[in-house]
C-alpha cells in the first residue's frame, strides 16, 4: 500500500498485517511460557495474593525442617524439591511479566500518541477554514457582505423620527389654518347678509320678469 505525497509514491506499511502478525507471536507465547495459568476469575489473583506475598526466605526454611523432621510431612504436601522449582520459576519469570506490562503500556501510549497527531491536525484545519471564511478577502464573505442587509445607526434612526415628528406638526398646523379661514369666510359672508336689506333680500329671490 502506498501514498502520494508531493508528487512522489510514499510505502505505507500495513498496519493489519503487521498487528496481525504480532498477536499471533504472542498466543505463541502462551504455548511457550511453561506453568501459564489463565485465571477463572477476575479476582483470582487477588485471592492468590496473600500466600504469594511469604518470603521466600521463611518459604526456604520450611522446606528444609520438612526434610529434617519427618512428623511435618502431610500426605498432600508437594514435595521440597518442587517447591524450589515453583520459587525459581517465580524468580525467572517476574521480570517477563513485568516487561510485558511495560510494553503494554508503551503500545497503548503510541496508540494514543497517533490518536492525537490525526486529532490535533483536524482541529487546527476546522480552526483555519473557520478564520477563512470570516476574513474580508475570502470572495464568499465579500458577496456575502454586500448583499446582506443594511442596518441603520442609531443616528439615523432619531433623524428620521424627527422628521417625522416636524412633518406631522406643520400637517397639523396647516389643517387648524384652513379651519380658520373657513370659519372667517363664512363670518364675512354672515355680515355681508346682514348689511344687506330686506328689499335687496327680495330682488335676489323675485324672478326677473316682476320687477
Amino acid at each position: 500500500m502506498s501514498t502520494i505525497e508531493n508528487g512522489s509514491t510514499v510505502p505505507t506499511p500495513n498496519y493489519v498485517q503487521t498487528a496481525q502478525a504480532r498477536l499471533e507471536e504472542l498466543r505463541v507465547w502462551r504455548e511457550q511460557i511453561p506453568r501459564f495459568v489463565i485465571p477463572p476469575t477476575s479476582d483470582a489473583t487477588k485471592r492468590l495474593s496473600i500466600a504469594a506475598s511469604v518470603p521466600a526466605a521463611f518459604i526456604e526454611l520450611t522446606n528444609v525442617a520438612v526434610t529434617n523432621q519427618k512428623a511435618l510431612v502431610r500426605e498432600e504436601r508437594v514435595p521440597p524439591a518442587e517447591i524450589r522449582d515453583l520459587m525459581s520459576y517465580a524468580d525467572a519469570y517476574s521480570p517477563v511479566a513485568d516487561e510485558l506490562e511495560a510494553l503494554a503500556q508503551f503500545v497503548r501510549h503510541s496508540v494514543t500518541a497517533a490518536r492525537n497527531t490525526a486529532g490535533s491536525e483536524a482541529l487546527m484545519t476546522t480552526s483555519l477554514a473557520h478564520d477563512w471564511r470570516k476574513s474580508p478577502s475570502t470572495p464568499t464573505s465579500s458577496v456575502r457582505g454586500r448583499h446582506a442587509p443594511r442596518t441603520r445607526t442609531r443616528q439615523e434612526t432619531d433623524a428620521r423620527g424627527s422628521r417625522a415628528k416636524s412633518n406631522g406638526t406643520s400637517g397639523k398646523g396647516n389643517g387648524e389654518g384652513g379651519q380658520g379661514d373657513g370659519e372667517g369666510d363664512g363670518q364675512v359672508s354672515k355680515d355681508r347678509a346682514g348689511e344687506s336689506g330686506p328689499d335687496d333680500a327680495a330682488a335676489l329671490v323675485m324672478p326677473r320678469r316682476l320687477q
